[in-house]
């Protein structure tokens, strides 16, 4: 099973930017693919591309946290303002304003969140 997490981009950056985007994704530890898709969030469309990674590669929080944090480098050293991060459940990390901490305290929420609906966590068995 893989981790997807999703960047939202307020307006189109351009289609060469996000190939360059992909292209420095890539490079990530446990990337598993890419694409991009127009999404409609409260009657906004919005541009979005999905980033998946090889199941376990998000598990560990410090190793989501840093992964996250790679993902907003990359994306702010495209030139790329006003895009957010969203989580599997829905969590959304400002790429222009979240903090190393403050990542790593959402990060660490979802954790624990993803790991109370785990049919292998708490409760689950």
């Amino acid at each position: 099973m893989s981790e997807v997490v999703t960047i939202l981009f307020p307006s189109d950056p351009g289609s060469e930017r996000l190939r360059e985007l992909q292209g420095d994704l890539r490079v990530l530890e446990g990337f598993a693919g890419a694409g991009t898709e127009q999404t409609r969030s409260a009657g906004i469309a919005e541009l979005a591309m999905w980033v998946g990674f090889a199941a376990d590669a998000l598990g560990l929080v410090s190793a989501a946290t840093e992964t996250l944090g790679k993902i907003a480098e990359k994306v702010r050293g495209r030139g790329i303002r006003g895009a957010v991060i969203e989580l599997p459940s829905g969590v959304r990390i400002s790429i222009d304003s979240a903090s190393p901490d403050d990542i790593q305290k959402l990060v660490s929420a979802w954790q624990v969140e993803k790991a109370q609906w785990s049919p292998r966590g708490p409760g689950g068995e």
